[in-house]
């Protein structure tokens, strides 16, 4: 998959920090949510500073067995503030574009080349 695909994906790209809920499984999966803390919007409209994220992971290749270890990491790498690509989920929550949805702000110039170039 190219790089620039989560950004052009998405249709909501903004700077912020996610505050995770507890996971819980259900019936298709893992369900991750939680809220974005907004602080930059660098593409689309975000009328507020919260963001309602919400991921379900339904792999069915998950070997759950390493669950713990798996959401220890996915837990620690999205409480940074990260550059967050997302589409929405439903009237009041977004998914990611791509996988996560999270990449490491020493990528943002990337991505912004890459909306100007496909999303303006």
């Amino acid at each position: 998959m190219e790089k620039s695909t989560i950004a052009v994906q998405a249709t909501l790209i903004v700077v912020g920090t996610l505050h995770l809920d507890p996971p819980f499984p259900w019936f298709d999966g893992w369900h991750f949510t939680g809220t974005i803390d907004v602080e930059e919007v660098l593409y689309g409209e975000a009328p507020t500073r919260h963001r309602a994220y919400r991921l379900i992971e339904a792999d069915p290749k998950r070997d759950w067995r390493m669950f713990p270890t798996a959401f220890r990491y996915f837990y620690q790498a999205l409480r940074t503030k990260c550059l967050w690509f997302l589409r929405p989920l439903d009237a009041q929550a977004w998914r990611p574009s791509v996988h996560l949805g999270c990449e490491d702000l020493r990528e943002r110039q990337y991505y912004e080349d890459v909306i100007r170039r496909f999303k303006r």
